[in-house]
């Protein structure tokens, strides 16, 4: 006969890891689409000759500090201008 005290410790057992990670993937998941916005990097100013650090105003007035990154504008067949990161040392870039 199962109780109500029965059926909780039950229920609580069947709740596993696969839940437990698909639950906490799908609210990681949903917070990646806030605060999502463009860059066209029209404004960078970084060398594009080698990898540096600085920063820049850019689109909507927002300042970007970039480290270990430098401006790439035709290179790799990429149509306009935007950023690339070297392979070594600290490289981010950050609003």
């Amino acid at each position: 006969m199962k109780t109500l005290t029965n059926f909780n410790t039950t229920h609580l057992h069947s709740i596993n890891f696969k839940t437990i990670f698909s639950v906490l993937a799908l609210i990681c998941f949903t917070q990646t689409g806030f605060g999502q916005g463009s860059e066209t990097f029209t404004n960078l100013d970084a060398s594009t000759g080698s990898y540096s650090q600085g920063s820049y105003t850019g689109d909507n007035s927002i300042t970007w500090t970039y480290n270990g990154a430098r401006k790439v504008t035709s290179t790799y067949n990429i149509t306009g201008t935007t950023i690339g990161f070297g392979t070594s040392g600290t490289r981010n870039v950050t609003a």
